[in-house]
Formats: structure tokens, C-alpha cells, sequence
């Protein structure tokens, strides 16, 4: 039997935060290189992901569950972060410049898992002698909800007061020929046998 290596890092590449205990180098390094498995055909939903260049998606799970069949980036794993990705949703006023839209299978659970770096902000501390160090904002949170068939959805991942937060709207079209953004229930999640307080955010 050939010896597997093990690490007990929290995060060797961007979003493996998610990741905890150990694991075998292969078993994380194939899950932070892996695609998203987006459905062609059948009953679909669609999806536009807002907030961070670094979401992963886990469709048919409640939870952070990186063997999920088909889970994995939706453009596939990038230096940098995801670039922005259209498949024609309506837009909104307030869509900002970079999204990442997916196509996801109705009526089953989807998970989204944003890991991202928001403000820096100046905080003095004793060993600063005088000065201030700078410090790093990192949110990752990951929402569940069950799409409905040829409905769109909007998943915003957002950053206020060192506070993480994901927002889920379904767009619904007005008389007027306009789309306005309504809420509807989704939930918080961590990775799967955890809480969310335990996944890290």
C-alpha cells in the first residue's frame, strides 16, 4: 500500500477554508481544481452568483460537501478568482460589473460557498509600538435553497462591519416589463457535519 501524505492545514489555496482536519494532499488539491458539472437539459433554474471571484457550488447537497457529485467552480479553478460569466439572465439596476451565472437542476438543493477578502482596516495593538497593523476582513459563508424550475435567482455574498451575510431574491417580472429582486427562504450552511459557527466566518 502505497503511504498517503496528510496536511492539517486550514487553507492551502483559496477556499479550502472549508476544508478542516486533515485530509490527503490529493483528496484537496482534486477538490479545489474541480468544475462545476452544470446540467444541459431537463428542469432547470438559474442562478447569478454576486459577491466573490472565489464560490464554489454543490448541487444536490444542504451543505459545504466537497464529494458532492458534480460540485466544484462554475468556471473552473482560477489564479486570481473566476472571471465574469453571462448566460443572459435579466439584469437588475443595481447588477454590478462581475457575476458568475450557472444553469442548476430544480427541485434539488444547491449550495453556494463564497470565500472572499473584504476591508482592510487600521487597528493598534500593544506590540505595535505606536504604529497601526492592518488588518484583513475574511468572510466565507455558504447558502442552501431549492430552485424552482425556469425561475431566476440572484445568491449576493456581502461584507458590513466585519459582518458576513449572503442575500438570496428570486427575480420576478413586473407589468411594466421590468424585473424587481424578491426575497425568499434559504439558509445559512457550514461544511457538512458542522455548523455554521464551525466552518469558519
Amino acid at each position: 500500500m502505497k503511504p498517503r501524505i496528510l496536511i492539517c492545514l486550514a487553507a492551502l489555496l483559496p477556499g479550502t477554508v472549508w476544508l478542516t482536519g486533515c485530509a490527503s494532499i490529493g483528496d484537496q488539491i482534486k477538490d479545489e481544481f474541480s468544475s462545476y458539472a452544470e446540467p444541459k437539459e431537463g428542469e432547470l433554474a438559474h442562478i447569478r452568483l454576486i459577491g466573490s471571484r472565489q464560490v464554489k457550488v454543490y448541487p444536490n447537497s444542504t451543505c459545504v460537501n466537497p464529494g458532492a457529485p458534480g460540485s466544484g467552480y462554475p468556471n473552473g479553478w482560477q489564479m486570481y478568482g473566476q472571471r465574469k460569466r453571462d448566460l443572459g439572465m435579466p439584469k437588475l439596476p443595481q447588477t454590478p460589473r462581475h457575476y458568475i451565472e450557472i444553469a442548476a437542476r430544480a427541485a434539488q438543493p444547491i449550495t453556494a460557498a463564497f470565500s472572499f477578502q473584504t476591508s482592510l482596516f487600521p487597528q493598534k495593538t500593544p506590540w505595535s509600538s505606536g504604529g497601526n497593523v492592518i488588518n484583513v476582513n475574511l468572510c466565507n459563508i455558504a447558502y442552501s435553497f431549492v430552485p424552482v424550475a425556469g425561475a431566476h435567482y440572484e445568491v449576493v455574498a456581502r461584507e458590513n462591519r466585519r459582518v458576513c451575510s449572503v442575500d438570496l431574491t428570486q427575480l420576478t417580472p413586473a407589468a411594466d416589463g421590468t424585473w424587481h429582486a424578491v426575497h425568499v427562504p434559504g439558509r445559512e450552511v457550514g461544511h457538512c457535519g458542522t455548523s455554521p459557527a464551525a466552518a469558519g466566518h
